[in-house]
């Protein structure tokens, strides 16, 4: 599909950077994935993942709801291993071993 975007000339952005823009919202709207974005945005995965927290967008696009549910899931799949990583809701990695 094509779509034609008049922008006035007072806004300075070019082409490049307007791409990237649609794709990062996209991406965080969970409306593309981050191969699809960054297809999209004319970039590889591994640029266009470097370059999502310069447009204030986190590469783990998940709901915080969905976050604590996949950390039970985790915890109940792993739960006769040694050890195992909880993600807490602020971002930090913690290593648990059993005792």
């Amino acid at each position: 599909k094509t779509i034609t975007i008049n922008i006035p000339d007072s806004l300075e952005i070019n082409s490049r950077e307007l791409l990237m823009l649609i794709a990062t919202r996209l991406y965080e709207e969970g409306k593309l994935s981050l191969g699809q974005a960054a297809s999209f945005a004319g970039l590889s995965k591994r640029a266009f993942a470097e370059l999502l927290s310069s447009y204030n967008v986190s590469i783990f696009n998940f709901e915080a709801v969905e976050l604590k549910n996949d950390v039970a899931n985790a915890k109940t799949i792993v739960s006769d291993t040694s050890c195992f990583i909880i993600l807490s809701n602020i971002g930090e990695l913690e290593l648990l071993h059993k005792l």
